[in-house]
């Protein structure tokens, strides 16, 4: 798959750096500026590509439609270590009318690429309550057309369940950002609720912890964490450990963890062993070189 490895990037309005072939920029706000309804809308379809040649310039395009949108706050591709399948990473923030737009624009791409190089797998809309739900997919032909497919989540952020602290004088030059998103599966809310609470606490304390936001859709529970190299995401291991733990002990299943990353940290992880003691699947995706036409 290494055709078909992209970067992701973070962009705002003010930081946008384009002083190497992968980049990370993040919005120059402060925390206490960022209302509820500012935060981003994130769209994730997940693609098994069969024909890597007539995908590759398809992706492209996704990268020049994130890439000059303004509502646009991070994007990019990134694939599977270990199968065929590719992952479209795209947050967006903005008014109505301007992520109709957006989402009009993707669903077209996405239509694209299904037709004759990849196969859409699933995809999952994660994003604050407001502007969530069956509406929001009403709003793009793509959601009207496989909402009732069995593919799609929609996944609503928990209450007091997200901190950021991604500014760009955290993002360094070497491009050590690692993602983690563990999923679980509810079994009893009232005795999840609080250790979730813990965690997000504990987690915003941490210096290498730079975002943190759960997830919930029915029964299913989502966390996305963002770390800035694999040292912050171990010592996090540790310092939830106990937490996660009594959180899969009786509340929730964990049933899969994704890990985003570029190959240098995704090596370290696995390397480490860390995560293997969850006993779950790991999925590993790889951050590489940006796709050319």
């Amino acid at each position: 798959m290494k055709a078909l490895q992209a970067t992701s990037r973070f962009r705002g309005a003010r930081i946008y750096s384009r002083q190497c072939s992968r980049f990370f920029a993040t919005k120059d706000a402060h925390e206490d500026d960022e209302e509820p309804e500012d935060r981003p809308v994130s769209v994730q379809p997940y693609f098994t590509i069969t024909d890597r040649k007539l995908a590759a310039p398809i992706m492209n395009e996704f990268l020049s439609l994130a890439s000059s949108h303004p509502s646009t706050v991070h994007y990019g591709w990134v694939t599977s270590q270990d199968s065929d399948q590719a992952l479209w990473r795209g947050a967006h923030h903005g008014h109505d009318e301007m992520l109709t737009s957006y989402f009009a624009d993707l669903a077209g791409l996405i239509d694209k690429l299904t037709t004759g190089a990849a196969v859409l797998e699933k995809l999952e809309v994660h994003g604050p309550p407001t502007g969530l739900g069956d509406s929001f997919l009403d709003s793009f032909q793509l959601g009207r057309e496989i909402k009732g497919k069995g593919v799609t989540r929609v996944y609503v952020e928990v209450e007091d369940g997200y901190f950021s602290k991604l500014k760009s004088d955290e993002i360094n030059a070497n491009n050590t950002l690692i993602t983690m998103h563990p999923h679980y599966k509810v079994k009893n809310w009232e005795q999840a609720q609080p250790i979730v609470q813990e965690i997000i606490e504990k987690a915003a304390r941490e210096p290498g912890c730079v975002l943190y936001s759960w997830h919930v859709d029915g029964d299913s529970l989502v966390c996305r964490e963002a770390f800035l190299d694999s040292n912050a995401l171990f010592r996090h291991l540790v310092m939830a450990g106990p937490l996660r733990e009594a959180l899969i002990a009786g509340p929730t299943a964990i049933e899969r963890i994704e890990v985003h990353g570029p190959k240098t940290e995704i090596t370290k992880i696995k390397q480490n062993k860390i995560l293997d003691k969850l006993g779950t699947k790991i999925e590993f995706y790889e951050e590489s070189v940006d796709l050319k036409h």
